[in-house]
């Protein structure tokens, strides 16, 4: 497995964020050394935000309070890269962190790095969560930045997708499922960063239908989150992703199993 730190240099604040550390533990490395927080390791050139990204000891819910600390102490540390031009979405992508455990924290702080290709695969985020076989994860990273399509596709397919996700006439759930069946057609374009056809077409081990509660939200609102502000809106939305605001869905949302 390759380290996210080096031994170069001892730095605590990155080390706690490595090994997934209560934040508690993350707050008090703060207050000792405030400039921790932005400082880059001396090798992979990662500050602790990028590197509990990347951690495979940082996930689940616990993993979502040490992202969301982190960010808390330094939310500019979303929109910086690190040593080979890899941002901490990036890397959280990699690293397996979801929708619901890390990465929509932080593409609250960083919208604009939806529209940023990795640079190791040259995926934008959305489609590296589909080749990931995270099909939900890539329909919320791009309602959030729809105009990354016009980059990722051209001609009819980003048409068809455009239209699978803007059309007022279908709920939520039709949407979504618009936007699975024809996410194989990305792997179709000429273009740098396309998918493996073989891979893409094995998609189909994680679905979650994005649907609101019913009795709570009428069918498919959604809610539209702010720093600070939330309100509820009634029916699905796109905006692009220089704003700093994330579309969540409010109310349960029932797994389909396989």
């Amino acid at each position: 497995m390759e380290s996210c730190i080096s031994s170069a240099k001892f730095l605590p604040l990155h080390t706690a964020a490595y090994m997934g550390c209560p934040p508690t533990v993350l707050r008090h490395l703060h207050l000792l050394n405030k400039g921790q927080i932005k400082e880059t390791d001396e090798i992979t050139g990662r500050i602790p935000l990028s590197i509990a990204a990347a951690s495979c000891f940082v996930h689940g819910n616990r993993g979502l309070d040490i992202l969301q600390e982190l960010l808390r102490l330094e939310s500019s540390s979303a929109s910086l890269p690190d040593q080979e031009n890899r941002y901490p979405l990036h890397l959280a992508i990699e690293s397996g962190k979801t929708w619901d455990t890390g990465i929509e924290s932080i593409v609250l702080a960083a919208p604009s790095v939806l529209r940023i290709k990795d640079n190791k695969t040259g995926l934008f985020p959305f489609m590296a969560s589909a080749q990931k076989h995270c099909i939900n994860d890539a329909y919320m990273l791009l309602t959030n930045c729809p105009e990354v399509i016009a980059h990722a596709c051209t001609g009819p397919q980003s048409t068809k997708i455009m239209h699978a996700l803007t059309n007022e006439e279908k709920t939520t759930q039709e949407k979504f499922q618009s936007f699975e069946e024809l996410v194989p057609m990305l792997a179709n374009e000429d273009s740098e960063g396309e998918y493996d056809v073989d891979e893409i077409n094995k998609i189909s081990c994680r679905k979650e239908t994005f649907i609101a509660n019913d009795e709570q939200s009428g069918g498919n609102s959604i809610e539209e989150e702010s720093r600070g502000v939330k309100r509820q809106v009634g029916s699905f939305g796109m905006h692009s992703c220089d704003s700093k605001k994330v579309l969540r869905f409010s109310g349960k949302r029932p797994k389909i199993k396989i």
